[in-house]
């Protein structure tokens, strides 16, 4: 894939696998009192499907929150980004896109695939990199205007 030798990476970072902020104890509270609340409308209602998927969501929230999440190793290359020990080449990316978080040590760089029907790479970035990073890319894959999904928007209201 990525000749190593005569390529040597243009940058290199770890971050970790999810950009996680600390859940305090009112987030906790908050998931429980939200939950108690929609499982017993949910009860109220007769409807014991939508109960347990509460339940379920909850629970998994919860167990998300408390996780160890990896570090990821991040290198550019000319031919390509590799993440650990995966080559993925710029010729199967047809643009990007970079979410900047003011404010944080991390923000995202999106990497848009060619199939509409795959979701974008996203790969945190620190956010004091984002110039070297975005003039480097330019050279390779076409930059266009981030569009924060829903699912986006959710995982960063959820502190995710």
């Amino acid at each position: 894939m990525f000749n190593q030798s005569q390529n040597q990476p243009h940058l290199k970072w770890e971050a970790p696998e999810i950009n996680s902020s600390p859940k305090g104890e009112i987030w906790y509270w908050s998931l429980s009192v939200i939950s108690l609340i929609l499982i017993a409308i949910s009860l109220w209602l007769g409807n014991l499907l939508f109960a347990l998927f509460i339940l379920i969501s909850a629970g998994s929230l919860f167990f998300l929150s408390q996780e160890k999440h990896e570090d990821f190793t991040f290198q550019i290359f000319k031919d390509g980004i590799r993440i650990n020990e995966k080559n993925h080449p710029w010729a199967s990316f047809e643009s990007f896109s970079i979410f900047p978080m003011e404010q944080k040590e991390l923000s995202f760089l999106y990497l848009h695939k060619h199939q509409s029907i795959s979701f974008a790479l996203r790969i945190p970035i620190k956010t004091a990199d984002i110039e070297k990073i975005q003039t480097f890319l330019n050279n390779y894959l076409t930059e266009i205007e981030h569009r924060e999904s829903l699912l986006d928007s959710l995982s960063h209201f959820l502190g995710f």
